[in-house]
């Protein structure tokens, strides 16, 4: 066994070993963990480095399935096993485990392929458990829009705050839209899904944004920013058709009717080919930087 290590040492690309117990054969590995450790009585694996503090299972998540992106998977014989299995291996980011026989299923991506979702067989667990999320709040949300499009995964949910700790855990969620009559869940691969849109049973949010003062400075009057349409809808006023493009990962620019606030959203700075005179509208880029 020591002399193993010692020839993993010396090797610039050795992480880690494995060795057979009977005959003392040696393979060295170029990855922590391999591709995930697996049982085999046979063996005995070193990882050259790890993390020998205390398994923090807080994140854990009962009745959740982190479906896809396997890595490896074998039958453990506890959760914290299945745990430790996933921190030794350099790939593994999450886990799922089925409770009935702690069947441990290593995966490769926060959350899975496409993030939580229902299972009361499973547990499921990202092996970083993430700090600092307020489920409950809401000052990147907006009540009364739809974050339309961009859907990663859509669910039953218990509550706001149960969906908006499903859209942390999983590595492509940037927001998500809830059904506020039963709490049924969208989770969405984009800021703002394809742009915020009207509608009174919906409330959305964005897990980051901006929350400064809007900017409106840049706004130009009697200017048409036509083109590059990315949504519209009825607004209310100037500052709910910015506040609706700040919110759109893919929102640059947009136009404003002045007679009813009827707001086009635009994925491309002053429109497909740039500012044209109209009486009728007021258009601006959401970025007043200068050039």
């Amino acid at each position: 066994y020591e002399a193993c290590a010692t020839a993993c040492s010396d090797a610039a690309d050795c992480k880690s070993f494995t060795l057979r117990k009977s005959d003392s054969y040696c393979w060295m590995k170029t990855k922590l963990g391999g591709l995930g450790p697996r049982p085999n009585g046979q063996l005995i694996s070193r990882n050259m480095e790890c993390d020998t503090s205390k398994l923090d299972l807080s994140c854990a998540r009962d009745n959740k399935d982190f479906w896809g992106a396997d890595l490896n998977s074998f039958a453990s014989t506890s959760l914290q096993e299945c745990a430790r299995s996933c921190r030794m291996a350099e790939d593994c980011q999450s886990f799922t485990l089925r409770k009935s026989d702690n069947y441990c299923w290593l995966k490769k991506k926060r959350g899975g392929q496409t993030g939580p979702s229902p299972n009361g067989a499973l547990i499921s667990m990202n092996i970083v458990c993430l700090k600092g999320l307020i489920a409950s709040d809401k000052s990147c949300a907006m009540d009364g829009y739809d974050f339309w499009g961009t859907d990663l995964r859509n669910f039953k949910s218990d509550s706001y705050e149960a969906c908006a700790t499903a859209c942390s855990d999983a590595a492509d969620c940037k927001s998500f839209t809830l059904r506020k009559s039963d709490s049924y869940c969208w989770m969405k691969t984009k800021l703002g899904g394809l742009g915020p849109r009207p509608n009174g049973q919906l409330i959305s949010r964005n897990m980051e944004c901006d929350t400064s003062k809007l900017d409106l400075s840049c706004a130009r009057d009697n200017k048409d920013f036509w083109g590059a349409d990315l949504n519209s809808f009825a607004s209310t006023s100037l500052q709910e058709c910015a506040r609706s493009c700040r919110m759109a990962e893919d929102c640059q620019s947009f136009t404003l009717r002045k007679s009813d606030n009827y707001c086009w959203l635009k994925k491309k700075k002053g429109g497909q080919t740039g500012p044209s005179p109209n009486g009728a509208l007021v258009s601006m880029n959401i970025d007043c930087s200068p050039a």
